[in-house]
């Protein structure tokens, strides 16, 4: 009877080990998809953006205000 609930216990261990690792890496993959949309694909959009504008309305066209 003994190994019967060894082997059972030990089969239980292996599937919550296998949750638990299925978990850990899939919500570390969407932290790295999340690191690499923040620090990598916003800055780059925004970067463009401020170059598009930058290209609309250059900063040395600039008119002076007052006399």
């Amino acid at each position: 009877m003994m190994p019967f609930v060894a082997k059972n216990l030990f089969s239980a261990n292996v599937i919550l080990l296998a949750i638990c690792a299925y978990l850990y890496f899939s919500i570390g993959a969407a932290a790295a998809f999340f690191g690499m949309a923040f620090f990598l694909i916003w800055p780059a959009a925004a970067g463009i953006h401020f170059a598009l504008k930058a290209m609309k309305k250059p900063f040395l066209r600039r008119r002076r205000k007052g006399p």
